[in-house]
């Protein structure tokens, strides 16, 4: 599966336990629903990061509202997915249902322009503080918080890599 097929649906974080249980962080509460109809997830791994390897679920339980525990066939063993950790994990795009939230977790590393400011920067990471999502975007010199939402958001162009904002100029040097 090819990463720009894929939309990250959050991270591998830690073991559980000693038979090779994994705690996945997942980014949106509204994935883990999806998650647990698959029957694999895809992980980005160190030898190809455009090429991502699926993984075949054999167990799978919520351990909060924001974490999933789950074991992979043939990884039984702390020692057979040490390698596993912190790796991102990620599902096809068509399977998610919020077409919005969706576009917003394949944009990192996109150029942000705000339609009066200009270029702002990139897009470095998405954020979520309880149901509030923000992306951070870097320059050169700052850093910028900038909610979102389908008003701030005017096109994303998955093209030409550029996130169009409209949102007050008073917002942008407000945390820049």
């Amino acid at each position: 599966m090819n990463l720009e097929d894929c939309i990250q649906i959050g991270v591998i974080s830690r073991t559980h336990g000693t038979q090779g249980e994994l705690v996945l962080s997942v980014q949106e509460e509204s994935f883990i629903d999806t998650i647990f109809q698959q029957e694999s997830i895809f992980l980005q791994m160190p030898e190809n990061e455009e090429v991502l390897v699926p993984f075949f679920i054999d167990t799978i339980r919520e351990k909060n509202t924001k974490q999933l525990l789950l074991s992979f066939l043939d990884y039984g063993s702390l020692e057979s997915v040490d390698y596993l950790l912190n790796r991102k994990t990620f599902l096809p795009k068509n399977l998610l249902s919020d077409n919005f939230s969706n576009e917003l977790y394949s944009i990192e590393g996109y150029s942000v322009i705000d339609k009066d400011q200009g270029y702002l920067g990139k897009v470095s990471q998405l954020l979520n503080f309880s149901g509030n999502k923000l992306i951070e975007v870097k320059n050169e010199t700052s850093e910028i918080l900038i909610p979102i939402n389908e008003e701030s958001i005017i096109n994303i162009d998955d093209k030409s890599k550029e996130v169009i904002i409209n949102i007050p100029k008073e917002l942008i040097h407000l945390n820049s």
